[in-house]
This record gives structure tokens, C-alpha cells and sequence, in this order.
């Protein structure tokens, strides 16, 4: 059955844009910020996913202070970012900060579940929103970025990155080119297990070169996928049972068009069926045209090497075709 290993909740709170008042004259899913005040208004989807705000300019940079040893997540972050072909994320203070505050008020409060909200009046409160909370710790003004984060339900920070990255939509803010900062803190008592991780994304238009996970190569992918909340195959006929290990594409501020895929076993020539997740498909409209997700209908061999070939354009270009293969564990 899937979901058998989310042990709590993995969701993946909604990006919120923290924008510069003189930034923001564009319409509604904006969160506004102005210098030496912490009130903010987010708006959110009810299905706590990912959401896209529009693209601003103007602000302030924002300022970061890199801590000297990175986690074991952002290195384990990271080793998936070189793979796929993207920068490193850098550990900020202030996150790790906010991560581990977001702990503090779960344990003092004696939380049997992982959540991402906060209220207000309780022991420990900082913020709502890990936006809120984030906005309490930085010391400097901090404006044209979304705030996001992501729960994994494991204490061991190696395991708990392995499980975001083989998902979609905790995918996203580890393994989108854009993602810049990230802070880490976890939790171990008797009632709760699990790892916080909070990202910066700035705010950025720059076309970036198309990608895919797992990298070509690659030899320890996943097998299977026991799914999210929200569930990326709500509606599918995968529903209630284990998945395949995800796959995805990216291509940042472009309009990707996903026209066919064919997944097969390199040594059997078998053909495998995929789920395509992506802007029109999503269950949960939480996509966007930046990236598209693969989903095989039924659980990997393990030891076994796959190609996937996929026909698709960008921004309404040529069809080309991308191919490439990989082992899994």
C-alpha cells in the first residue's frame, strides 16, 4: 500500500514572494514586505504545495551568512544538484535558525505530528509560516525570493533528502536551479521523527539549459515510490499501489512541452507505463511549465538499467529529444 513509509506529513508549504512595496503593483499571490517590520500576508493554496507568484524585480538583495560546515542534508543536496548539473545550495544562519525554532515549538508543545504551521499564543511560537518565522530570525531586510519547506519524516538527514528527492513536489525546492539557501534542523523524540529544510529561492527570469533527474548514469536510483502528501497520482490508476522511482525534467523559465515518453528495461527492450505529471496534468495544479515528472505504473527491478527518451520543446520550438539511462539500487 502506498504512503507505508511517510511516517507523518510530508508537505511542501506554498512558496510565498516576499517582495519591495515599490515592486508590487502586480496582482494577487504576492506577499509584501517593507524595511525594519516583520508583517507579512501570504497567500497560500489549500493544498500546502508549491504555487507560482509572479516574477519580480527591484528590492534589496537579501544578505546571507554561510555557516562553516554544511549538514549532512545540504551535502546530500548537493550531491544530487551536481549530478543533475546545477549549483550548489549554501547553509544560511538565519535558516537553520528558523528551521530549529519550528523544532522548539514542536517538541515544547509536545506535537505528536510534523507540522509546517504555527499558532499563535503557544509555547515557542515565531511565525505562522516558516516565511513568518524566517522574516523574525534575519537581522537585515529581505525582499524578491520565496520562502519554502519541506518535512522529511526521518531524524536521519541522509535518508530524509533521499526521500524528498524521490517525490515531485518536495522535489521541487531541492532540485530546481534557482534554489539558492537552505537550512536544516531535525528532530528525534518518542513522538517525533523527521527533518526540517527550508529554501530560498530568489527571484530569477534567467533561462537556464533543460535538465533531468536521475542523471544519466546514475547507478543508485530509487525502485519505488510510496508517494506525498498532497499525492502527485490522486485520480491515477497507480492509486493504492507502489509506484515506480520518479523521474523528472527541468528547464527553468522556459515553457517545457512534454509531446511523448517511452520508458523501457535496456536488457529486456520491456516497455514500462509512465505517469506524466505535468502544468495540465498535476492533480493539484501546483506545476508549472518549468518541469515535467515521469511516474512508472509499477515497482523497479532493482540491479537493473533503464532508459528513458523523451520528445519535447521549449517555448514552443523544434520537437528535439532527450535520452538517457540509469541503474537502480
Amino acid at each position: 500500500m502506498r504512503f507505508q513509509d511517510i511516517k507523518t506529513e510530508c508537505q511542501f508549504l506554498a512558496m510565498a514572494l516576499l517582495m519591495s512595496l515599490s515592486a508590487c503593483s502586480g496582482g494577487g499571490g504576492a506577499t509584501t514586505a517593507t524595511p525594519n517590520t516583520t508583517t507579512t500576508t501570504t497567500n497560500t493554496t489549500t493544498t500546502n504545495a508549491a504555487v507560482t507568484s509572479p516574477a519580480v524585480t527591484g528590492g534589496t538583495t537579501a544578505v546571507f551568512a554561510a555557516v562553516a560546515t554544511p549538514s549532512i542534508a545540504t551535502t546530500r543536496i548537493n550531491f544530487f544538484r551536481q549530478l543533475v548539473g546545477i549549483n550548489p545550495v549554501t547553509e544560511d544562519a538565519a535558516l537553520n535558525q528558523t528551521a530549529q525554532n519550528h523544532v522548539n515549538y514542536m517538541i515544547n508543545n509536545n506535537l505528536t505530528q510534523l507540522v509546517h504551521t504555527e499558532t499563535a499564543g503557544l509555547i515557542s511560537f515565531t511565525g505562522a509560516s516558516p516565511l513568518d518565522r524566517y522574516v523574525q530570525v534575519r537581522t537585515t531586510p529581505f525582499y524578491d525570493a520565496y520562502v519554502a519547506e519541506s518535512i522529511g519524516s526521518y531524524s536521519d538527514q541522509y535518508a530524509a533528502v533521499d526521500q524528498l528527492i524521490n517525490s515531485v513536489y518536495h522535489q521541487l525546492p531541492l532540485l530546481h536551479a534557482y534554489t539558492s539557501h537552505v537550512g536544516v534542523a531535525s528532530v528525534a523524540t518518542a513522538a517525533l521523527d523527521g527533518t526540517i529544510i527550508d529554501v530560498v529561492k530568489p527571484v530569477n527570469t534567467v533561462a537556464m539549459p533543460l535538465y533531468v533527474y536521475p542523471a544519466d548514469g546514475y547507478s543508485s536510483a530509487p525502485i519505488d515510490f510510496y508517494g506525498e502528501i498532497p499525492d502527485p497520482l490522486a485520480g491515477s490508476v497507480v492509486v493504492g499501489q507502489v509506484a515506480g522511482g520518479v523521474m523528472s525534467m527541468y528547464a527553468p523559465s522556459h515553457v517545457l512541452v512534454v509531446s511523448s515518453a517511452s520508458f523501457t528495461e535496456v536488457a529486456t527492450g520491456n516497455v514500462l507505463v509512465v505517469e506524466t505529471l505535468d502544468k495540465n496534468t498535476d492533480p493539484h495544479a501546483i506545476l508549472t511549465t518549468e518541469s515535467v515528472f515521469f511516474i512508472p505504473h509499477q515497482k523497479l527491478k532493482p540491479l537493473t538499467q533503464y532508459q528513458m527518451s523523451v520528445q519535447y520543446s521549449l517555448d514552443g520550438g523544434a520537437t528535439l529529444t532527450r535520452t538517457w539511462r540509469f541503474t537502480t539500487a
